[in-house]
């Protein structure tokens, strides 16, 4: 997400759980960095992927449970691998947002992971997202909401020239 938003951090959250004593607001709010024009605030993910096992499902859950006390909204953009970080972040979740493509293998893997979440007792905070959704082409919403067993809350029109521009300038293309 820096990237997204052309932020250099200096300081991850790998840093941030190896500082010694307890993980509290103040240390917290030192690693934050904040994002001018569009008013995020972003812990910013490791640099390397091998620094991500520096953080412990416990360290995600105090984290999550700290920002979810300074911020009125909390978005943890995770991996769609199964780990027990991702499911210590899912527990603390009070929604969960999956974001899936018009297609039938992402739709293959939406059914899947649905069937490990109501497993998990979790299937009740999950809501629906189709991302690059065509008007002419794809999956339909119906078919994936009758596929899902599940409403699709909303959708994200395909708009791969504003994307892509939004991204080489690290300006949300909502702004």
């Amino acid at each position: 997400i820096a990237a997204l938003l052309n932020l250099l951090p200096r300081q991850t959250i790998a840093q941030m759980v190896q500082e010694p004593g307890p993980l509290d607001g103040d240390l917290l709010q030192n690693y934050l960095i904040y994002h001018l024009s569009s008013g995020i605030s972003l812990l910013p993910a490791p640099v390397r992927p091998e620094y991500a096992d520096l953080v412990t499902p416990q360290h995600i859950e105090q984290i999550l449970k700290l920002l979810q006390q300074r911020f009125d909204y909390v978005l943890a953009d995770t991996s769609s691998y199964l780990d027990e970080n991702l499911l210590a972040a899912l527990d603390v979740a009070k929604l969960i947002l999956m974001v899936l493509g018009p297609d039938l293998l992402t739709l293959k893997e939406a059914k899947l992971a649905l069937e490990v979440l109501q497993s998990l007792g979790l299937k009740d905070k999950v809501r629906l997202i189709l991302n690059r959704a065509f008007p002419d082409f794809g999956l339909r919403r119906k078919d994936v909401e009758r596929t899902l067993k599940i409403p699709i809350m909303a959708q994200i029109p395909f708009a791969g020239k504003v994307v892509v521009g939004s991204v080489n300038k690290g300006v949300p293309f909502m702004l």
